[in-house]
């Protein structure tokens, strides 16, 4: 029987607009940044002058689940949405891509899902505004055991910490894939993550069995006066397999205590690159590797592989759905 991985993350839609600058300025939204917006009435406000906008549903977890899928792996996804058009718009999309989805719906009328609105201005710059939503509330509750149960890999979307309560549902959901003979693995998602929740990432670092990361975040953990080289031998120690991705200088992953460099792909071919979302193919080419025993060489190859076609396109998740990146696998076999 396929094992199963079993991916734990924010259910995010990306809402994007072309507007003019006064249009930032007017909302309160700082140009060329993220600005975080804590209310729901300052989220429908925006949304309600925007002539027209492009629905993107991403989200980092889902983006690894939606590419494990792609490349034929058994894969489900947990998260909660509130019971909105965004919501449910992701959750079908998901389920479209043969994902086993796990939605709780919190019914509270106040409260929207995940959205982080992306401004085009006029000069080519983009502007963002986030807004957390119905993820603060994510807890233990909203994980499904009867998931949990049946999952041989847990992967653990790092943007969750937005809630209180993330780190007693990671704890609680590890040690239950612990006790089937599973594995875990965290990744961060963004150094700022790390310095707004050090504690509880450490916390359950100290019980996962993997770790995916880019080069600042290993910093901001193991030193920044260490050499990326270094961390990777710190790591190699720590966990069974795991990455560190450095862009167009390549990444280190780690299987069963062995290192590999693995340079950059070529990217000579691709007109128009957009990385929304390669470091999540990126990982799911590692997870898929790990679940099917393959060789450390292959993984890396795949990794590449799924990152560079995830670079071909726009958006962060794969074109088509289930198995449609296959091929992918037996390329990363040469």
């Amino acid at each position: 029987m396929a094992k199963k991985i079993t991916c734990i993350g924010n259910a995010c839609t990306d809402i994007i607009a072309n507007v003019p600058v006064e249009f930032l300025k007017k909302n309160h939204i700082e140009k060329s940044y993220c600005t975080h917006l804590g209310m729901q009435e300052h989220l429908l406000s925006i949304k309600s002058q925007l002539p027209s906008c492009k629905m993107i549903p991403g989200g980092a977890g889902a983006n690894v689940s939606h590419t494990l899928s792609a490349l034929g792996a058994n894969t489900s996804f947990i998260t909660n949405i509130a019971h909105d058009k965004e919501g449910l718009a992701f959750k079908k999309n998901l389920e479209d891509a043969e994902v086993e989805t796990h939605a709780y719906i919190i019914e509270e009328h106040e409260i929207s899902s995940p959205q982080v609105l992306c401004f085009i201005t006029p000069d080519g710059d983009r502007s963002f505004a986030s807004y957390n939503g119905s993820a603060l509330s994510f807890c233990k509750d909203h994980i499904p055991h009867s998931t949990i149960s049946h999952t041989d890999i847990l992967y653990l979307d790092g943007y969750t910490f937005c809630s209180a309560f993330t780190e007693d549902a990671f704890k609680e959901s590890i040690n239950k894939v612990h006790t089937q003979n599973g594995i875990s693995c965290l990744n961060v998602g963004d150094r700022s993550l790390i310095e707004l929740n050090n504690t509880a990432i450490r916390n359950i670092l100290d019980q996962c069995d993997g770790f995916i990361c880019n080069k600042p975040e290993a910093c901001a953990l193991y030193g920044e006066d260490k050499t990326i080289q270094q961390i990777a031998k710190i790591m190699a120690g720590k966990f069974h397999f795991g990455a560190i991705t450095d862009g167009s200088n390549g990444a280190y992953i780690i299987l069963n205590e062995k290192i590999l460099y693995q340079p950059a792909g070529d990217t000579s071919h691709i007109q128009a690159i957009d990385s929304i979302g390669a470091g999540d193919h990126f990982s799911a080419g590692i997870l898929y590797g790990v679940s099917q025993n393959l060789p450390l060489e292959q993984i890396g190859k795949l990794a590449n592989l799924c990152a560079i076609d995830c670079l071909s396109h726009a958006g962060g998740r794969p074109l088509g759905g289930k198995e449609s990146l296959k091929s992918l696998v037996e390329q990363s076999k040469n």
